[in-house]
C-alpha cells in the first residue's frame, strides 16, 4: 500500500466518521424534540410529532392556525431553536459529507489508485 493510498484512505474514513456524526445529531436531535413535543401536546402520537418536527425545522407557516401539529411546530421553534438550528446544520453536513466522500474516492481513483 502506497503513501498517497494511505492518505486517500485515511480521508475516506475520516469524512466517513464525519458522515456518521452528522447523522447522529439529526435523528439525536430529531427524537429529543419529538419527545418534548409530547410531552407538551399530550394529542400528538408519534408519527403526527415528527410531522411537528420537520415543520419546525422546515419553518412553514403553512398548517391550520387550530391544528395541533401546527401548534407544536411553532412551541418547537420558539422554545427549542438551538436544536433546530443543530438539525439544519446537521443536513448540511450530510449533504457535504456526502459529497465530499465521492469526491475522495473519484480523486484516489484517478490519481493514486489507477497504477
Amino acid at each position: 500500500m502506497s503513501g498517497a493510498t494511505l492518505g486517500f484512505f485515511i480521508a475516506g474514513v475520516l469524512v466517513a466518521f464525519l458522515f456518521a456524526l452528522a447523522v447522529q445529531m439529526r435523528v439525536m436531535a430529531g427524537l429529543v424534540l419529538r419527545r418534548a413535543a409530547q410531552a407538551k401536546f399530550s394529542e400528538l402520537v408519534d408519527g403526527t410529532a415528527r410531522f411537528a418536527v420537520v415543520h419546525a425545522v422546515a419553518g412553514t407557516d403553512k398548517l391550520d392556525a387550530g391544528d395541533a401539529v401546527g401548534e407544536a411546530a411553532t412551541w418547537l421553534r420558539t422554545e427549542y431553536p438551538a436544536a433546530i438550528r443543530h438539525i439544519k446544520i446537521a443536513r448540511l453536513a450530510t449533504a457535504v459529507t456526502a459529497v465530499l466522500f465521492l469526491a475522495v474516492l473519484v480523486t484516489w481513483r484517478f490519481t493514486a489508485g489507477a497504477g
